[in-house]
Parts: structure tokens; sequence; C-alpha cells
């Protein structure tokens, strides 16, 4: 039988749940993080003596409302601070099942491209020359560093807004029992840990223009042109050893400049 306390507390937690179901799920990042700190915070300050049951509680009551997302970023943000069995359990019911094809598929592309880059290694180990080998195993690192930043920042998770996605990759950075970490989520120092704070209401642009990001794929850009370079400078006979190193650098400058200058117009409308 509940108790007059446990009911309040009961009461308390639907308040919890009303604000988060409010959320505006595509709005301002900071209030979104504002919202979702705030409250996983109030769940485990709230009645330490329950544990995690106040967090299923508001979690079951979200999903209850038909607010999934809403109920797996709590259980995320809670499960981080304060870690339990429990709670894992209760994120993994509710995590989609889609999306694990696209992610295969992303891993498969990633892995084809730097095989593909680190093969042109192979032609410089079989000549012997050491620092050309080190350079093509370096630069097969580039493309997997650009790919994983731009999903990071534009690829939304299934289930969850963009927004929602950027918060949910953030919120692993919290340190297990630092609570007050939670509270501190409006100010975006997780997000830009992870990515850029994004704030879709509000533009730095004067004329209110949304400016596009290419700098991926100006960087995508350099990292073919470098490899197309190399290529091209190994095959040049009686090269001395490192001397691929000047068209590598050249491919990589001019196939950033021409990808920059093809994306320019559509960033600024000039």
């Amino acid at each position: 039988m509940e108790t007059h306390a446990f009911k309040d507390h009961r009461r308390d937690i639907s308040k919890v749940v009303a604000v988060v179901h409010g959320r505006d799920r595509r709005g301002d990042a900071s209030v979104l993080d504002r919202v979702v700190g705030e409250a996983a915070g109030w769940l485990i300050v709230s009645s330490p003596a329950l544990g995690p049951q106040s967090t299923l509680l508001a979690a079951r009551d979200l999903v209850d409302r038909g607010d999934p997302a809403g109920a797996r970023l709590i259980l995320r943000a809670v499960g981080f601070v304060t870690p339990d069995p429990a709670l894992d359990e209760a994120l993994a019911h509710l995590r989609p099942a889609v999306g694990v094809g696209r992610r295969v598929a992303v891993a498969a592309c990633i892995t084809i491209a730097v095989a593909l880059v680190a093969s042109l290694a192979v032609p410089a180990l079989v000549r012997g020359d050491l620092v050309a080998v080190a350079l093509h195993l370096g630069s097969a690192v580039t493309p997997v560093l650009v790919v994983r930043g731009r999903w990071a920042r534009h690829v939304r998770l299934p289930g969850l807004t963009q927004q929602e996605s950027l918060l949910w990759r953030s919120l692993s950075l919290l340190v297990p029992g630092d609570v007050r970490t939670l509270s501190r989520l409006g100010d975006g120092h997780l997000r830009r840990a992870t990515t850029e704070l994004v704030d879709p209401g509000r533009s730095p642009d004067p004329s209110g223009a949304a400016r596009r990001d290419v700098s991926g794929w100006v960087g995508a850009a350099g990292v073919v042109g470098a490899a197309l370079g190399m290529a091209a400078g190994l095959a040049v006979p009686g090269l001395p050893p490192g001397a691929f190193f000047v068209p590598m650098l050249a491919g990589a400058v001019g196939a950033a400049l021409l990808a920059w200058t093809a994306l320019r117009p559509r960033t600024d409308g000039s």
C-alpha cells in the first residue's frame, strides 16, 4: 500500500515528466539540455532511498504519454551519473530496432576507404621506402576522422530528432557520481566537447540566413586529392624517396580549394 509521502513523490514525478514531455524537440539546444539535465538531476536527488525507481517510473510515464525519446534521454542521463543494471535494461527495451543496417553500411564504407588508401602503401613497402609507407598509413586515418566528425554533427539517431541526437551523444561524457554536471547541461559544455552547440532558433548571420557547414566536404576532398597526388607521385619513375610528398600536398590543396569554390555559393549565396 502506498504511503502518503510516496503518493506526493509520484505527483512530483508526474510534474517533472510533464515538463520533459512538453520540451521543444527541435528548438533551442540549451533549453532542451537544461530541461533534460534538471529533470534527471531531480530524479536522482529527490529520493535517494528509492534508487532507480523514480527514474523508472518517470520513464514509464513518458512512454505511456507516447514519448519514448524523452524516456530514453532521461534513462541515459541518469544511467551515466548513477549506473544501475535496471536502468540499462529499461533503456535496452526502448532502443529502436531500426538503424543497425545504416551503421553497418557506414562502417563498411569507412573500412573500404581506409583499405584503399592504405593499399597505396604497398608499392612503397616493396621499394623499401619506409617514409612513404608511414605517410600512406597516416593518411588512412584522416577519412575515419572526417566521417566520424560529420556523423556526430549531422546524423540523426533512430527515434530522436537532430537536437536530441546531439544531446544523446554528449551525455556519454557525464561523470559517474557527479550530479552537479546535470544541472549545468544547459551551458553547452558537454556538447562543445563532442560537437558544436547548434541552436536552430539563432543564426550567427545578421541576415538570418542559415549557413551550412561544408568543412567536412572540403576535408574529404583534401583527403581524396592527397591520395591521388600520392598515387601520381609514386607512378613517376626515378623520383627520390619521399619526393611524392610534393604532388600529394598539391593534390590535397587543389582538391580542397576546388571543393570550397564549388560549395561556397550554396553557403553564403554569393
